[in-house]
């Protein structure tokens, strides 16, 4: 009989730790059994890490289907009431994604297409049109070559009062534009005559900008396939793991385990009789699976962090081990309400701890030995160079190209293919230090070349320079001054992307970076405040570390404004940049300017302020008219995340904010003792210093009856 590969590396693997544990045990029992209890969570939280992305896997396929199709639907390029367009545009994703069960749309009218698979694989076409005459709907099947011109068969289906309103179509009807749901797991419906696949939908409404409702859009996942993973998947030697699915109004249910037979049976009663069902939870032919279920609590946290919850049984003596852990939610939907379960008996984790641990101590050391020389070698000529040249091939495609070490191997074709991969990614390494790598992922990701053009869109602008740069920059010969001012920049790059930031350009010493685009971000104007103090409390670590080495310091002042823009790709067809124009990114720079005027290290527009909300900590500082603006703003000084801000500091911003406002009644006594008040309580805060001595000027020479509060600063 052949052994695969990965089955010998990983029953060996196995056989190594479990043996471990034995060597362990000779020394200490009670060691021996908290290493086992170790082992033991190890082995079921990554199992539960497998079966998590072998999930997001198969949703993925039914996603990315939903959402391109609907997207070609709402912005017009294909006629929703156009069948056969439509189903042309399905055939490829069917044919390519075995785990796709069937492609739906549904008209507003009732008319609704559906594209599936037939028991030998082959795709099918089915047209429900309601018949004008006899007031109920008609069938139409049709095989693949035959669509749209001659039915395989033709009639009544009463079935479709049963499939139009639920429960993919039900789902459709709260679902918000742009939005993707899920449909609970039920047997599909099949082709007529045969039962359907069982599995699960994701559904988009059909919305157009104006907001009236064209139809309903579904692509259904096939859990059959996640019970041919299930089965495929090693949990030990007699362990298994299975997916459960949450219910509001009844206890959960299970969806798929390593035999499909045992959870999906052939409905015998109604009109849909001959089509799949869950078989219920007690009437699972395996005891493993209906203790466990009994187990669950009543109510599952799903708003909890991700996080495994372990859960032990016992039946007829036999202790198992296990645990489940909650489906999160995709990024950009929302996710079926699963759970993760996973069962082993006990004994495989601690048989060899209860043996007698004199009598396995000689054999356990030699074999102990004996299994990792053989490990080693395996997996140092075979297994391990192929694991990592499947590891690097994953990286190059999420666009992680770090440098590693070359891949060493006895065989010829890995060690060249492994120098080719190190290759590629050292072109691709140049490659992305140029452009976002975020936007490289999403043009990779929609197979299209990137073109000029642009969209409106909110986004959050952040503009940065260093104060003084031209005198510091005389101090320091070209190659210092470039040394030093990449380490700076590289600092406030990577604090930006770190929060989801895309750095736009380096302009000298000036960086500019905005959030929102290209990929959406409700929260951009608070990630952008996290950036900034992130780049000022990073810069205050490297002007430590410069001082030591005695180097020149960079203080840097950051301003930020969140409004409407032009994104997209600005420049010619041969040569192009991915940015940002318009009036916000010129306030955003005027911005940065007005630290100077302030004394201050980061300044935000009122817009900013009101985006981010309650989760950051900011003082207004004044009315100012920047330079090309006549329109006032109101701006803010950043003084840090919500929780952060020490009680003091909070208090003293309290206190100048009613000084400004008493400054610009005109009441120059009351706000000379305020901003007074301020300094007292923090003598470095030259915003209250600056304010001060403006107060006391007009004090002394009152501007006039025309005075309306605004400072116009005449530099930038």
């Amino acid at each position: 009989m052949k052994v695969r590969l990965q089955t010998s590396i990983t029953v060996l693997l196995v056989g190594l730790i479990l043996l471990t544990v034995i060597a362990l045990g000779m020394t200490s029992y009670h060691f021996s059994r908290d290493s086992a209890d170790q082992l033991r969570g190890r082995i079921l939280k990554e199992t539960a890490r497998d079966i998590y992305g072998e999930i997001n896997r198969l949703l993925d396929i039914a996603m990315r289907q939903t959402d391109y199709t609907r997207d070609r639907i709402e912005d017009g390029t294909v006629d929703p009431a156009d069948f056969p367009a439509v189903a042309r545009s399905w055939v490829r994703p069917l044919q390519t994604h075995p785990e796709l069960a069937f492609m739906a749309l549904s008209l507003k009218n009732g008319d609704t297409l559906r594209m599936g698979r037939s028991r030998d694989n082959q795709i099918y076409i089915q047209e429900w049109r309601l018949d004008p005459e006899a007031k109920t709907p008609r069938l139409k099947l049709f095989d693949l070559k035959d669509y749209p011109d001659r039915p395989r068969f033709s009639d009544a289906d009463p079935r479709i009062s049963e499939f139009h309103p639920h429960p993919i179509w039900g789902t459709a009807r709260v679902a918000r534009r742009g939005q993707l749901l899920w449909t609970e797991t039920y047997g599909f419906l099949g082709e007529k005559g045969h039962p359907g696949i069982p599995g699960t939908a994701c559904v988009a409404a059909l919305i157009r900008k104006d907001k009236s409702r064209i139809g309903a859009l579904a692509a259904g996942v096939n859990v059959l396939s996640l019970c041919e993973y299930l089965r495929s998947l090693k949990v030990g030697k007699e362990g298994f793991a299975f997916v459960a699915e949450l219910h509001d109004d009844q206890p959960p249910s299970v969806i798929a385990l390593p035999s499909a037979d045992l959870v999906w049976r052939t409905r015998t009663k109604g009109p849909r009789a001959g089509d799949r069902e869950k078989v219920p939870t007690a009437e699972i032919n395996d005891d493993r699976v209906r203790a466990f279920m009994a187990r669950l609590p009543e109510h599952i946290d799903r708003g909890a962090d991700s996080t495994f919850v372990p859960l032990d049984f016992e039946i007829d003596g036999t202790h198992y081990c296990g645990g489940y852990e909650y489906l999160r939610d995709l990024p950009e939907t929302d996710t079926p309400e699963w759970i993760i379960c996973i069962v082993m008996p006990e004994k495989e984790i601690m048989g060899n701890v209860w043996r007698n641990n004199w009598f396995m101590l000689g054999l356990g050391l030699t074999t102990l030995v004996l299994a990792m020389l053989a490990g080693l070698y395996l997996a140092r000529q075979v297994a391990r160079p192929l694991e990592q040249v499947v590891g690097e091939t994953r990286s190059i495609g999420r666009l992680d190209c770090e440098p590693r070490a070359p891949i060493h191997s006895h065989v010829q074709e890995v060690t060249d293919l492994g120098v080719a991969l190190e290759e590629m990614k050292t072109s691709l390494r140049s490659y992305h230090k140029y452009v976002p790598v975020d936007l490289v992922l999403a043009l990779t990701q929609s197979r299209q070349e990137a073109r000029l053009g642009g969209t409106s869109r909110d986004v959050t602008i952040f503009f940065s320079d260093i104060a003084n740069f031209t005198s510091i920059s005389e101090s320091l010969s070209p190659p210092e001054l470039l040394a030093h001012l990449g380490e700076y920049l590289e600092a406030m790059s990577v604090a930006t992307i770190a929060t989801g930031g895309t750095v736009d350009k380096f302009i000298g010493d000036a960086v500019m970076a905005f959030w929102g685009a290209p990929l959406a971000n409700p929260r951009h104007a608070l990630a952008a405040c996290a950036a900034a103090l992130r780049c000022q409390s990073v810069l205050h670590e490297l002007r430590e570390k410069w001082r030591t080495a005695g180097k020149p310091m960079f203080t840097a002042r950051i301003g930020l404004n969140t409004g409407e823009v032009v994104v997209g790709n600005i420049g010619s067809a041969t040569r192009m940049n991915y940015t940002v124009i318009g009036d916000a990114v010129n306030v955003a720079s005027r911005l940065e300017g007005l630290n100077k005027q302030y004394g201050t290290e980061i300044i935000i527009s009122e817009s900013t302020y009101r985006e981010a909300g309650q989760d950051v900590v900011a003082r207004p500082l004044d009315w100012v008219s920047v330079k090309g603006r006549t329109r006032a703003l109101e701006v803010y000084e950043l003084l840090g995340l919500r929780g952060t801000v020490a009680p003091e500091m909070e208090a003293a911003a309290q206190v100048y904010a009613e000084a400004l406002k008493r400054y610009r009644q005109q009441d120059w006594q009351h706000a000379i003792e305020l901003f007074g008040e301020v300094t007292r309580q923090r003598p470095q805060d030259p915003p209250s210093q600056r304010m001060l001595a403006r107060c006391r000027t007009y004090l002394a020479d009152p501007p006039g009856e025309n005075w309306d509060g605004v400072y116009r600063p005449s530099e930038k």
